[in-house]
């Protein structure tokens, strides 16, 4: 999953990336299913997408002077 999108909608990468790093799309789908069924069982649970920047703003920076 590349951005919050991934979940969100869900989607995945566009299929030429995918194809290039070898993905299968079955266990994308697996995943993106996964995650958002942790996410609605669990809504203390914030995924947080590797490439998607608007992800990281919601963790908590320690101590708070370090921003």
């Amino acid at each position: 999953m590349f951005q919050m999108e991934g979940i969100d909608i869900p989607a995945e990468k566009p299929w030429m990336r995918r194809w290039l790093i070898g993905e299968k799309d079955a266990e994308v789908h697996t995943d993106i299913a996964l995650i958002r069924a942790i996410r609605e069982k669990l809504p203390q649970v914030h995924p947080v997408p590797a490439h998607d920047s608007r992800g990281y703003a919601a963790i908590p920076v320690y101590p708070a002077s370090a921003h």
